[in-house]
């Protein structure tokens, strides 16, 4: 609700927050009803009530439930936990205290809220940034950022994850000298953090994102952790700016600091990441060269009459908001800074918002930079995990017609658990198809030519310029390869020396071939095909090259199919339609539309007995219950176009537009991880233990049995 009212008034310091007596709604629904202010909820239940009375009546017929008038103050989904044991104090500040303490045998930290001493009103500001810090960390979960365990109610205690080593802004200025691969591990581990938040939709800010919030897990080069981002008191989600003025003014950004223009979003984080780098690795203080400009300091004079300077903010921030004032490189103090880091800071910290490069290209670059410097390292920085992204963002039923919206729940498996390298080829063209058989790599491309790798060495055996125009679908069928195009030709080859056998040119009255099917059907082995702008599949007999059947759909264009029995499942432009076959009038009969997408379906996929996969353009992937007919859930991937499904091993890896290869179980139909490759997926096949793909760089990669398992 916050964040709703957030985004709709860019101030909130101008609304009211009230909410409505449920006791008056429920006995004069016609009337306006009495109505409770959110501090005076916030009051009664962080001191242990759980009512509050309607006109404040302390009765027993006035009694309101407040965990069901406000549920978000009542944390409701969040763990509560009961026996914890309180130890030494770390820590202090304007919201309260931090302790060091132990839950069931584990060191935790716990940050408690100050008592409500104070102002009513103070008290429930302070709450207000203690629920938005709950309820943000208890949706995240990523090695790179500080965990929620849970939340004590009275006193009101937050337990996370303690990481022992520090906070980054102590490390930094202390006498101990930190390697630059410890610096780039530490400013890659940061990264990471904030790509994950960036990712998820709608983006969270951090909004005090600087050294002091960052946490040090380990100093060893080596450690598959090091830094962590902590302190989510101030993050929210964007939608679609924020407004508000923070302190800690060396780390924010000029639209942060600029009263006149008070509303930002994400790009903010990427100026303070950009300070963030520049303290990592030149050693300074932001802006310390500074202090002794008198256009941006003055002296003063301590109580003992010595002369010190401090900074004329409201000066030096005009500078930074006007005059693109920012960190010196050339302070005699600081390290020096090599050039390609340089660019990047200065990208970062760039006056224009657009300018400033996303987290995605950030940890690129500094992968880059890592690699090019430690080039024996065995630190992978190009996966992520699949809680980098809002992966799932919705779950429908086909027993309901309304749609239940679910948080992603992230798994805690990264691909840089189990990941190595990926080798990859660079083509001529753009590889569509491909095809694994007798220990052969069959790959068309979209200039019509075929290539055909050995699979074992991944050595290119044969280049065959066949087609004209697209080669878009390839099947094995025995000792045969078919391969389809764009100008609607059927070509066969030898399987095992790799030779053209067969041309079936303009089939479809040169229509495009888009899918080819093998089955066996009565002892025969057929080639089934699809021309879309036709409306039409046709049967081929594989001995003789004749064709069986030509079946005809009414004005729907056929994209994609699958045969179950004598059913057929058509994926068309928009949805999932199952015919019955008529072999002998060679006509498909209308059973049943289901629907499913809402744009062009793609790919059918069989990965269990009873179910059928899809996937479309509209970024759904729906599963189907072949013997029902009918659909059984339907996830929401938010990956662009879905280009292409397939079943491998334990898994269905969905290839999107989006840059990426998700990897679903095919048993709780949840994603278990995800490789990000450089551009979008054309095309996914199991070669023996290993994973080609195809992407529109023109590019084949081959993904080894470890990054699968």
């Amino acid at each position: 609700v916050d964040v709703l009212i957030e985004s709709v008034y860019q101030s909130t310091d101008k609304v009211d927050i009230v909410i409505p007596c449920l006791h008056c709604l429920r006995h004069n629904p016609y009337r306006s009803p009495y109505k409770f202010s959110k501090s005076e909820c916030i009051s009664a239940w962080t001191s242990g009530s759980p009512f509050v009375y309607c006109h404040g009546i302390k009765s027993s017929s006035r009694c309101v439930r407040v965990d069901i008038l406000a549920p978000d103050l009542s944390f409701g989904d969040i763990p509560l936990i009961t026996e914890l044991d309180i130890g030494v104090q770390i820590g202090s500040g304007g919201f309260g205290k931090v302790y060091k303490g132990s839950l069931d045998d584990e060191v935790v930290a716990i940050k408690e809220l100050l008592s409500k001493s104070g102002e009513e009103e103070n008290f429930a500001a302070m709450f207000e940034e203690f629920s938005r810090e709950v309820y943000t960390m208890s949706s995240l979960d990523h090695p790179n950022l500080v965990r929620l365990y849970g939340i004590t109610i009275n006193p009101l205690r937050m337990v996370m994850e303690f990481v022992s080593g520090g906070d980054l802004y102590h490390i930094l200025h202390s006498p101990q000298t930190l390697s630059l691969k410890l610096r780039l591990r530490v400013a890659l581990d940061i990264a990471k953090g904030m790509r994950y938040l960036q990712n998820i939709s709608p983006p969270i800010m951090h909004r005090d994102l600087r050294s002091p919030n960052i946490l040090i897990e380990a100093l060893d080069e080596e450690a598959e952790v090091i830094a962590k981002v902590a302190d989510f008191g101030l993050a929210m989600s964007v939608a679609p700016s924020a407004s508000g003025f923070l302190g800690s003014w060396q780390w924010h950004a000029p639209e942060v600091l600029d009263s006149n223009s008070p509303f930002y979003d994400e790009a903010a984080d990427i100026y303070s990441f950009g300070i963030l780098l520049w303290e990592i690795f030149t050693g300074g203080y932001p802006f310390e060269s500074y202090r002794g400009d008198d256009r941006y300091s003055k002296e003063v004079g301590k109580e003992d009459g010595t002369p010190i300077r401090h900074f004329r903010i409201q000066n030096i921030k005009q500078a930074i908001i006007r005059d693109n004032l920012r960190p010196s490189f050339d302070d005699s103090n600081n390290i020096p800074v090599h050039c390609s880091l340089q660019d990047l800071i200065q990208r970062c910290w760039h006056p224009e918002k657009a300018e400033r490069p996303r987290f995605n290209e950030i940890t690129k670059t500094l992968g880059s930079v890592f690699s090019e410097f430690f080039p024996k390292s065995k630190v992978d920085f190009k996966l992520r995990d699949v809680a980098s992204r809002p992966l799932l963002q919705s779950v429908s039923s086909s027993e309901s017609s309304s749609v239940e919206r679910k948080k992603t729940r992230k798994s805690k498996l990264s691909l840089s658990d189990y990941a190595t390298r990926s080798d990859h080829f660079e083509l001529k063209e753009k590889p569509l198809c491909i095809c694994f058989h007798a220990n052969k790599v069959w790959v068309g491309c979209d200039k019509g030519t075929l290539l055909v790798y050995n699979a074992r060495d991944c050595s290119l055996i044969t280049v065959h310029k066949s087609h004209q125009t697209r080669i878009y679908s390839i099947v094995s069928i025995g000792r045969q390869i078919w391969t389809s195009s764009e100008e609607g030709s059927l070509f066969v080859y030898d399987a095992y020396n790799s030779s053209r056998v067969k041309e079936l040119l303009n089939v479809h009255d040169k229509h495009m071939i888009r899918y080819l099917l093998a089955w066996h059907k009565d002892n025969l082995s057929c080639v089934w095909s699809c021309a879309p702008s036709q409306n039409n599949i046709s049967v081929w007999n594989s001995e003789d090259f004749t064709k069986l059947y030509s079946f005809q759909t009414d004005d729907i264009p056929i994209n994609c199919f699958y045969i179950n029995f004598d059913n057929i499942w058509v994926g068309t432009y928009k949805d999932v339609i199952v015919y019955s076959v008529d072999y002998k009038a060679q006509v498909f009969k209308l059973v049943e539309s289901l629907g499913g997408h809402s744009r062009k379906i793609n790919s059918l996929e069989h990965p269990t007995e009873d179910e059928l996969w899809s996937c479309s353009d509209d970024g759904k992937i729906c599963v189907w219950s072949l013997s029902e007919r009918k659909l059984i859930t339907s996830m929401d991937v938010n990956a662009g176009n879905i280009r292409c499904l397939r079943h491998i091993n334990n898994h269905v890896w969905a290839g999107g537009s989006d840059n990426s290869i998700i990897c679903w179980s095919k048993e709780t139909k949840s994603p278990k991880y995800e490789l990000e490759v450089t551009a979008a997926v054309q095309c996914i096949a199991k070669v023996g233990t290993s994973v080609w793909t195809g992407t529109a760089d023109r590019k084949l990669r081959v993904i080894p049995k470890a990054a699968q398992d």
